[in-house]
Parts: C-alpha cells; sequence; structure tokens
C-alpha cells in the first residue's frame, strides 16, 4: 500500500456543541511507511487519493476543530522518480515532527520542528512556522552530510560524467508565500564536500575537491536572482587537454541535446528571463592541474601543484567580464600563472587568458617530444607565454616558446 501508519493515538478529546468546535490535546502517530513516485508522464500517484472526483466550493459546517500537539515517530518515505533511468530514488528515515497547535479553519501560523534521516547518507531539521491561511512558511533548515550520488541519473542526462562521490549541506533560512505572485527566498551558506567526477567511457578522474563553500547565498525567485558574496575552492584537482585541433577535453563533456527550432527557441527565450547570477569572488586554494596541450609545435604537459588564486566579479549580465589570477608550482623550481578575463556566461563570446610557465624541466616530456623530434631529451628547460582566446569552442592565440640548455638525448623509434 502507498500509505501505512503503525500506530495512532488521541488524548484529551473534547466537543463542544455551544461553541462548535471539536478539540484535541494531542494526537501520536507512530511508524509506517508512504511511497512517493512521480512516474514517466510527470504524474503523481499518491495525490490522486486526495485529489476531488470534482471541483466543487466546500461546504461550511461552521464548526472548528483544534489539535493542541500533534506528534510523529520513526516514520519512513520513499520519494522516486520514474522521469529518469536509473529512476532518481532518496528513502527519508526516521522522520520526526513536533507541530501545534492546529487550527482548522486555519486561525494562525502553525509551529514545527521536523526532523529525518536519508538512507542513502544525511540529515535534516527544520524548525519555524507554516500559515496555512495564507500558505506562507519560515523554516530554519540545517541540511548536513546528504549524498549526492543517487544524482548520478541526473548527471548521465546532460553529460558524459560518473559522479563518483559527494555531500552536501546548507544552513539557512527559508522564506515562502502562494499568494497572488508566489515567491521563494532562501538565504544562508551551503557546502559540497569530498566531491570526485570522472569520465564514464575511461573511467578517468577529471574533476574533484575536498571542500566548496558557499557563503553568503541570497536567492529570491520573486525577483529572479541569485547573489552570493563568496565561493570558496579548497584541494581541487582538474584534467585539462588541448588537443591538436585545439578543441579541449570539456567539449567532450556534454550530451548532444535535441535542437530545438528557431521559432520555438526565441518563445522560450522571451517567455522565461534567465536567472540573473552576481558572485562577488571565488577562490581557489591548494589545488593540483594536469595540464597538457598537443596543439603546440612541442607538444606539452605538466603536473601543476599548489595552485592557488581567485575570481572576482562574477556576473550573468550582458557583456560583463570576470577577471582571474592564478598561480602554481611545477615540480622544484618551476612556475605557471594564468592571468585575464572571460565572460563567464558566454565564453565562446569572449576569453582572453595569458598562461605563463617558467623554468619547467623538459625531461619528463619526453614521450611527447619523442613523436616530434625522434629522440629522448637529455636536459633542458621550457618557458612558455600562451595566450588563449576561445571561438566557437575552439582555442585560438599568440604563443612564444624559450628552450634553454636544451639537449636531445639517444634516438627512439617515433
Amino acid at each position: 500500500p502507498p500509505v501505512t501508519l503503525a500506530s495512532a493515538e488521541l488524548t484529551g478529546g473534547s466537543f463542544d456543541l455551544q461553541k462548535q468546535q471539536v478539540r484535541a490535546a494531542s494526537i501520536r502517530l507512530g511508524g509506517g511507511r508512504s511511497q512517493v513516485m512521480r512516474d514517466a508522464e510527470g504524474a503523481i500517484p499518491l495525490l490522486r487519493m486526495f485529489t476531488p472526483l470534482k471541483d466543487s466550493p466546500p461546504e461550511k459546517s461552521g464548526f472548528s476543530t483544534v489539535i493542541d500537539r500533534i506528534e510523529l515517530s520513526d516514520y519512513a518515505v520513499a520519494l522516486s522518480d520514474q522521469g529518469f533511468q536509473p529512476p532518481l530514488a532518496y528513502d527519508l528515515e526516521k522522520i520526526s515532527l513536533d507541530a501545534g497547535p492546529l487550527s482548522l479553519p486555519p486561525a494562525k501560523p502553525l509551529a514545527l520542528a521536523l526532523a529525518l534521516q536519508v538512507k542513502q547518507g544525511g540529515s535534516l531539521r527544520a524548525k519555524g512556522s507554516v500559515d496555512l491561511k495564507q500558505q506562507a512558511g519560515d523554516l530554519k533548515l540545517e541540511l548536513a552530510g546528504l549524498a549526492l550520488a543517487p544524482l548520478e541519473t541526473l548527471l548521465r542526462q546532460q553529460t558524459t560524467l560518473t559522479l563518483v562521490s559527494g555531500r552536501a549541506g546548507s544552513s539557512g533560512q527559508l522564506r515562502w508565500s502562494s499568494g497572488k505572485q508566489p515567491a521563494v527566498r532562501y538565504a544562508g551558506d551551503a557546502t559540497i564536500n569530498d566531491l570526485e567526477l570522472k569520465i564514464a567511457a575511461s573511467n578517468e578522474k577529471l574533476f574533484s575537491w575536498q571542500r566548496f563553500a558557499a557563503s553568503g547565498i541570497d536567492y529570491s525567485s520573486g525577483d529572479n536572482r541569485l547573489s552570493v558574496s563568496q565561493l570558496n575552492l579548497s584541494r581541487p584537482y582538474a584534467r585539462l587537454v588541448i588537443n591538436k585541433d585545439r578543441s579541449t577535453n570539456l567539449a567532450a563533456i556534454r550530451r548532444p541535446q535535441q535542437t530545438k527550432t528557431a521559432p520555438a527557441a526565441a518563445a522560450e527565450s522571451a517567455a522565461e528571463p534567465g536567472l540573473a547570477v552576481n558572485i562577488d569572488r571565488v577562490s581557489v586554494e591548494r589545488g593540483n592541474m594536469d595540464f597538457t596541450d598537443l596543439s603546440l609545435v612541442l607538444p606539452f604537459s605538466t603536473y601543476i601543484q599548489s595552485l592557488g588564486g581567485s575570481i572576482s566579479g562574477l556576473s550573468s549580465a550582458a557583456e560583463s567580464r570576470a577577471s582571474l589570477k592564478f598561480e602554481g608550482r611545477i615540480e622544484d623550481y618551476g612556475l605557471a600563472r594564468a592571468e585575464g578575463a572571460i565572460q563567464p556566461f558566454a565564453p565562446k563570446k569572449f576569453t582572453d587568458i595569458a598562461v605563463v610557465f617558467r623554468n619547467v624541466e623538459l625531461t619528463p616530456m619526453s614521450p611527447y617530444t619523442a613523436t616530434f623530434a625522434g629522440r629522448k631529451i637529455a636536459s633542458g628547460k621550457l618557458s612558455l607565454d600562451l595566450q588563449y582566446k576561445l571561438e566557437n569552442s575552439k582555442l585560438a592565440g599568440d604563443n612564444k616558446v624559450l628552450l634553454e640548455q636544451f639537449t636531445l638525448g639517444e634516438r627512439v623509434e617515433s
């Protein structure tokens, strides 16, 4: 059955005919389980059980009901969305609720405290009030350690990536109203920890981080905006490959989507203005990157350590440009630096980044130069000045290469 209940207890019940009121001191509900499923057509069968057979205004009996306290303990809810394959699913366990007083018809906001655990990993606490009459609410939320692995089915619909791990948390204030102009507002902080993404076909790690923290989040559906004061990325890893044709390994991540006709795309764009996004600052600390550029005359690959820096002024506003500056270490004495500007929400329109490598030992690059010169590298140091400009998903740039103390060694088959 879609809904079960192990026990129900009512205490302190009374009936006052003169006041036309039914009252209960408490209702205690214990155990049980509900299955909430969204089918492939987007319908939720459970809601049909509570949908009136025909639209008709409720009859006014003149009686009111007051329940001083409602308690729910050890309940479970299975959530699933069959619109994805495999289905997106989370199992909520050990749900407890303490609420009251509840008046019907609603007279004042209902105070409540909710707590639950997620079987796949994580917990949620909520405390505040819900106004049934005004269809509004104000809740303090505490989400901790929510496992993100079940969301991989969402990721695979749009990308060729595998979500190996990750846990999310958030602390903030949620307010909503459902009047003539429905609106949702959330203000708080959020984290995503221990995230790892791999390329599904090769099982190669593409991106990971230890901790991603967002502070000063302010989202408003009424104003259609999202602002964030600070994003901090700690111990990230990324693999970036520039191919011989100057395309990147990132270009193959997104799955091809069905192309909309021009009229349909224009109508959708006009009907739904995009979310206005503003992020004051993004900082990166203690990062690592595998970087390979196969488009150069001398193919180049290196491992950058202790990567740090920042991006300022991220915005979805038309013609906005964000400035970036990063620096990292290569081997014992080498240096990598990137500095420039980018139009973050339309990078094909404008990207201009200067990348500098200094004092890079060439010996580790032998597997690449062997195909170029037919020999191994005995010794040498490399410095690069690379100017990357992105246009129509292809890289173009003005590059300078400096070889110092360069010596070729024994010949190899190439």
